[in-house]
């Protein structure tokens, strides 16, 4: 099973339909300047600031999010593909009006005739960076009205679909699950085939983050910080920093005291520098670089190498 979560979403169903790392790797790096303008731009500045006095709203999501939806849908990467054309993989996404976590799967038919691009759309649609993503697939609004509790999550809230839109609001799935091992683990425990069930005895799980900075928020930061502070961009939006991070430690804590050593996740530390400064909002060449050699040096100097070596071995058993 493939599970992801925000651009993790992408990756999964890269992964899913058969992209190598390679593949994938080099559509970050061809494709990350569309997604992510360059913030310093005169460019980009002056046409956020048109599209800001032309909808008479100042705090419009950082990018737009044409450049996001278009790199999705680009028929070397997705195209018009379905999700449900992809061996079983889960996609976490959360619907704002609702206010409940949605996960998609790919062998379900109320997902099944959503575009692979949609279902990444929505889980990728980072709070302040873009604008979130109204789903109005026929077959899962059907399935909604039909019968809302489908997703078999125990929500108080009567779940409805916005008349102006017929469509439902989604918003990143990392403000619930950034690390959807657990997900993945539930779902595959649901999972039969011909011969038995799947027990946790049977299940391994790889799971790679994309990396957790290392800059400190300080006692000073704590008593005096305000929303300006708590959702800077150019500190990398720290409020969502501390709930990915608190979120994916605490699937961690959880996974490994289920799955024991047959729970593998690689988790690189990035290292913010003046001479290499990483922006998690920033795909111009340098910054790219800056995040390879992050990699790179998780693999030198944490054992990654030798991890990921082993891995290979027990898979291949």
């Amino acid at each position: 099973m493939f599970a992801g979560t925000s651009t993790g979403s992408i990756i999964a169903c890269s992964i899913a339909k058969g992209m190598s790392a390679a593949e994938i790797r080099k559509f970050y790096e061809e494709k990350g300047k569309d997604i992510f303008p360059n913030l310093g731009s005169i460019n980009f500045l002056w046409n956020s600031l048109l599209e800001r006095i032309k909808k008479g709203d100042y705090s419009l999501p950082l990018f737009p999010d044409d450049g996001l939806e278009k790199v999705l849908q680009d028929v070397n990467v997705f195209g018009e593909e379905l999700f449900g054309t992809l061996p079983p993989t889960l996609v976490v996404a959360y619907d704002a009006y609702n206010r409940t976590t949605v996960v998609f799967k790919s062998n379900q038919p109320e997902f099944a005739q959503i575009p692979i691009w949609e279902v990444c759309r929505s889980s990728s649609a980072a709070p302040t960076a873009f604008a979130g993503h109204v789903l109005t697939d026929p077959t899962y609004i059907a399935s909604l009205r039909q019968n809302p509790h489908h997703s078999i999550i125990k929500n108080p809230v009567t779940i409805k679909i916005p008349p102006e839109t017929n469509g439902v609001p989604l918003i990143d799935g990392g403000v619930v699950a950034n690390n959807p091992s657990l997900c993945a683990i539930a779902e595959c425990l649901n999972l039969k085939n011909s011969t038995k069930s799947v027990s946790l005895e049977n299940i391994c799980v790889v799971s790679f983050g994309t990396g957790q900075m290392e800059d400190r928020i300080t006692a000073n930061d704590t008593k005096t910080w305000g929303i300006l502070d708590w959702l800077n961009i150019k500190k990398g939006i720290p409020l969502l920093e501390v709930y990915a991070d608190g979120s994916a430690d605490l699937i961690d804590y959880i996974a490994t005291q289920l799955l024991k050593d047959k729970y593998n996740r690689y988790q690189p530390l990035v290292l913010n520098s003046k001479e290499k400064p990483i922006s998690t909002f920033q795909a111009d060449p340098q910054n790219l670089a800056n995040l390879v050699d992050a990699a790179n040096n998780f693999l030198d100097r944490s054992d990654g190498d030798r991890q990921l070596e082993k891995l290979a071995a027990y898979l291949s058993i």
